[in-house]
């Protein structure tokens, strides 16, 4: 077969299915998707990321320490050698464990409490960093600059004041954003204090209805039924579903 008919015959590369493969933490479905559609290079750029991937350098040793210990334990994580993903988990964790240990001894040995000694670090340094697992995975959000806007939006019930964190300056964004090289990953979260928001995923959808409807119209929704008392899940997202349709 001609380098022609190779092209013609290739299928279209779809985004939602690479970030379905991955989301699923399915590696090599990922990468025979990637190689079945052409992009073969976005396939070599992550077998790459996975067995040698180039080390943090920001300048500062303790920081480069915090970041390549998590690089190694998301290498851990998705290139598993023939373990189960669960298997291949347990032992990444114990690796980031004895290395966070190591950067802060005589602190806890388990990751989560050695997460208070990364999150002082990078505080102390200037950044924001927030630690925690994101969907059965460690691996820390940390950002430059947070900046707020307060937004006054219209729902049926009337005008709910919603606050939107503005998040920038990602020197990590969890797992996900990892495995991608920042392709895909968490657009952001809710707090107590507003929505916490990475800029990059909404800056070119704030006119439309993605943002203005699906995001701020279904948050500022649910913002106003917890002053209801605790309704249940189904229920909060049945009623800010109703208020997208609505608009």
């Amino acid at each position: 077969m001609s380098p022609s008919e190779q092209t013609e015959h290739t299928p279209a590369y779809h985004r939602a299915d690479y970030v379905g493969h991955l989301v699923r933490v399915d590696i090599p479905g990922t990468l025979a998707y990637l190689e079945s559609v052409g992009e073969t290079g976005m396939a070599r750029a992550l077998r790459q990321k996975l067995s040698d991937p180039t080390p943090y350098a920001t300048g500062d040793a303790l920081l480069d320490a915090i970041l390549n210990a998590y690089q190694t334990y998301f290498q851990g994580c998705f290139a598993p050698a023939g373990q189960s993903l669960e298997t291949a988990e347990r032992a990444a964790r114990e690796t980031l464990a004895a290395q966070l240990g190591a950067i802060f001894p005589k602190t806890e040995t388990n990751p989560e409490a050695l997460q208070d000694g990364a999150k002082k670090a990078f505080e102390a340094a200037g950044w924001h960093f927030l630690g925690g697992m994101t969907q059965g995975y460690f691996g820390p959000y940390i950002w430059q600059t947070t900046t707020r806007t307060d937004y006054a939006v219209e729902i049926p019930a009337g005008i709910e004041t919603v606050t939107v964190f503005w998040m920038d300056g990602f020197l990590m964004r969890s797992w996900l954003d990892w495995l991608s090289d920042g392709e895909v990953g968490a657009g952001g979260w809710a707090k107590d204090e507003g929505l916490y928001c990475v800029r990059k995923v909404y800056a070119d959808k704030l006119d439309t209805p993605a943002f203005q409807i699906s995001f701020l119209k279904h948050e500022a929704q649910h913002h106003a039924d917890f002053r209801l008392g605790e309704l249940e899940p189904w229920l909060l997202e049945y009623r800010a579903k109703l208020v997208e349709l609505i608009y």
